[in-house]
């Protein structure tokens, strides 16, 4: 039988990071395990499209724009003869979405914010069941931290002991750090824990301007490394003892791997997750990116979380049991049942 083509719209760049273009990915992998085939229609953006065929993706780009975008993609899957779309965009409306005949559509949704008549939502978030979604009668909802799109690695069990004092931290905002909070969390760290090894992690939409910031504090410090756009990032959060990270994707693959985090909402999509994983007790929320005193917030928490070994064990069990990395398993198996209808 004739391999499925399932197409993706999502979209990444230096504003928005790579939340939508990572979970997208990782279910992309997932389907190609399960024999179907995958491509990406994505906002026209040099360093996306380069990003993705480093990964081994077919990709296109297309202007962004509601109904000019929606007709490009579709006409990019005619040519392809998808079996299914699914959207990781706030740029496609539910009411464009409605009109798409003759496809599976699948929307990765984490707002609710409008409706969406498709045959499938997805939202892994933590807060997922308390959001007031609009859908018709014949959509299936996928929701909650059992469908946390992550990629593979994440699913497997991880082997972790929680050492008495924090030796090692992580230290990662997203793809894209618009505050500049890389270089200060660097001194803020060493500030709450003395001098810990840290790991760094610059996204691939990192201000050039930010980058030779972070690189000239870390060239004073041999208890710094700099990992940029890490492949093997699991290997990073298995080595540490706590990170502290943006309110992103970053979250879940923290929860998945174990590590207890410190979490700073860098924007307002970022809430479901922040207040939900911190509900869970996988991740301690101190605030917003813009907050004046985010600085002391971060050198309390940090300090407290050092000091008891205790919490971190709880928060590290905390993070496995809401996050067992098989989301993007079970969300692929769903929507080649749903193209094989």
């Amino acid at each position: 039988m004739k391999r499925p083509v399932i197409a993706f719209r999502t979209n990444g760049s230096a504003i928005i990071g790579l939340g939508h273009l990572r979970r997208c990915m990782a279910l992309a992998q997932q389907l190609r395990e399960q024999e179907a085939e995958t491509r990406f229609v994505v906002n026209e953006e040099p360093g996306l499209l380069k990003f993705l065929r480093e990964h081994g993706f077919e990709v296109v780009g297309v202007d962004e724009g509601d109904t000019s975008d929606l007709s490009q993609t579709l006409k990019h899957l005619h040519q392809w003869a998808a079996r299914a779309l699914v959207v990781d965009s706030y740029e496609v409306s539910g009411e464009c979405l409605s009109q798409v005949r003759g496809l599976a559509v699948v929307v990765i949704d984490d707002l609710a914010d409008r409706p969406l008549s498709v045959d499938l939502v997805i939202n892994g978030g933590a807060n997922a069941r308390t959001l007031p979604y609009r859908m018709s009668p014949k959509t299936r909802m996928l929701l909650g931290p059992d469908y946390a799109l992550l990629r593979e690695e994440f699913a497997e069990e991880p082997k972790r002991s929680i050492r008495d004092r924090v030796e090692r931290v992580m230290i990662s905002v997203g793809g894209v750090d618009p505050h500049g909070l890389t270089s200060r969390l660097m001194a803020w760290t060493q500030e709450a824990l003395g001098p810990v090894e840290a790991d760094v992690v610059v996204g691939p939409f990192f201000s050039e301007e930010s980058v030779r910031e972070i690189e000239l504090v870390i060239a004073g410090s041999h208890m710094l490394r700099l990992h940029r756009a890490p492949g093997a990032i699991r290997d990073l959060m298995l080595a540490s003892d706590i990170a502290v990270t943006g309110g992103g994707q970053t979250t879940y693959e923290l929860a998945a791997a174990g590590t207890p985090a410190v979490a700073i909402r860098i924007a307002d999509n970022q809430t479901g997750n922040v207040i939900g994983l911190s509900a869970k007790g996988s991740l301690i929320w101190i605030g917003d990116a813009r907050d004046a005193d985010l600085s002391t917030k971060v050198v309390t928490a940090m300090s407290e979380l050092s000091g008891s070994k205790d919490r971190r064990e709880a928060m590290s069990r905390a993070g496995r049991r809401v996050v067992d990395g098989l989301g993007a398993r079970r969300v692929a198996q769903a929507i080649v049942e749903l193209c094989s209808r």
